[in-house]
């Protein structure tokens, strides 16, 4: 059903950030702010994760058009009922694109995960394009902890800090699908999950 209100936003062209990503659980964050917590205090220029938005990005469509989230709803949809559950681990800490030069840092994982690079090759397929990937480098399972400042000093113990925090295994449960819409203020982005989909299952579960 079309209201007015999403007629109005179509007509006015407006766009929204959007991402598809894997939720983590609460254990999961938790693991994600003990080991920020402990990379903070090198006082390295980065812009750390809030834990609570921790996820596993699937992909990034950037600003799409209001109109269009139907289509990408039903797409998404598609993907996810084709795809399976599987639970990962956490692993070491990395950064792209190398430790010696990192602008992302990342918390790696491990473990069978097959159906989720499935998962994000079915979005891929479904939703046209690759999210960005260069050919070259695929997708590679990880959590984003934080992003290196722009025109910030470079960061030479990166190496040092990895082998000092080296994470602890978690459990990191991959089985569900979201659809987030991200947006950027001053303070940092806020999100808000648009749909959601049980890997295995065809109806999403809808949010306000």
């Amino acid at each position: 059903m079309v209201t007015q209100g999403s007629r109005q936003l179509q007509q006015r062209g407006e766009r929204w950030r959007l991402f598809a990503a894997v939720p983590l659980d609460a254990e999961v964050q938790q693991a994600v702010a003990r080991l920020q917590r402990g990379l903070a205090t090198r006082a390295w220029p980065v812009r750390w994760v809030q834990p609570e938005l921790a996820h596993i990005t699937v992909k990034f469509f950037g600003d799409v058009p209001v109109g269009q989230l139907g289509v990408l709803r039903s797409q998404l949809a598609s993907a996810a009922e084709r795809s399976m559950a599987t639970t990962l681990s956490t692993a070491g800490v990395g950064a792209f694109p190398s430790v010696t030069r990192p602008r992302v840092i990342w918390l790696g994982l491990s473990g069978n995960v097959k159906p989720l690079e499935r998962l994000v090759a079915r979005v891929d397929a479904a939703t046209g394009g690759d999210g960005g990937r260069p050919a070259d480098k695929p997708f590679r399972a990880h959590i984003t902890l934080g992003r290196v400042r722009d025109g910030a000093r470079p960061i030479s113990d990166l190496p040092a800090a990895i082998a000092e925090y080296g994470a602890i295994p978690h459990a990191v449960p991959v089985e569900r699908l979201l659809l987030i819409r991200s947006t950027l203020g001053s303070s940092g982005p806020t999100y808000q999950t648009l749909a959601e989909w049980a890997l295995g299952a065809v109806e999403p579960q809808e949010h306000g």
